[in-house]
């Protein structure tokens, strides 16, 4: 992933080139490429991957495992990273796509999902609350729509006694 505009991903070209054509050459069959993240096109899939900065370069192995690199800008290196993706990287969970064809929900999913894994983080307690007051408000709501004709309380237990 990178910006046309950034000084760290104009001095990777050159070597990304040089890894790109190695690769083909050598029938590796590793697909080197290229994600710019300025591109409308490109910014969903950048904000999924969680770039942060730039160049940010990830490796995805056969079994759909996701690795970020965290090694020398080298040929050599990128190589090495090729053949065994657990050198020099950090696991990446694979990112989730939420498609539920609300574009709200869509659209904003990272940031809802990276603002509930620090809620869990850091304010338990917090989202403890949160989730309570959800199953309460859910509660009542469902009490309201289902028991507003009065069907409800004849059948929660509220059997009429014969006499």
């Amino acid at each position: 992933f990178y910006a046309p505009w950034c000084g760290f991903c104009k001095k990777l070209a050159p070597v990304w080139d040089v890894l790109s054509v190695t690769m083909e050459q050598t029938k590796s069959g590793v697909a080197v490429t290229k994600i710019d993240c300025t591109s409308d096109a490109n910014k969903k899939l950048c904000g999924d991957f969680q770039v942060r900065g730039f160049p940010t370069i990830y490796g995805v192995t056969a079994a759909g495992d996701y690795y970020k690199y965290t090694g020398k800008r080298e040929p050599s290196d990128f190589l090495a990273f090729s053949k065994d993706m657990t050198v020099d990287s950090t696991p990446f969970a694979r990112p989730f796509v939420l498609n539920t064809g609300i574009a709200v929900l869509d659209d904003n999913w990272p940031m809802m999902r990276d603002d509930l894994i620090t809620l869990y983080n850091f304010k338990k307690a917090a989202l403890a609350v949160v989730f309570a007051i959800g199953v309460l408000t859910g509660l009542v709501l469902s009490r309201l729509c289902c028991c507003g004709g009065g069907k409800c309380a004849a059948s929660a237990g509220g059997k009429k006694k014969k006499e």
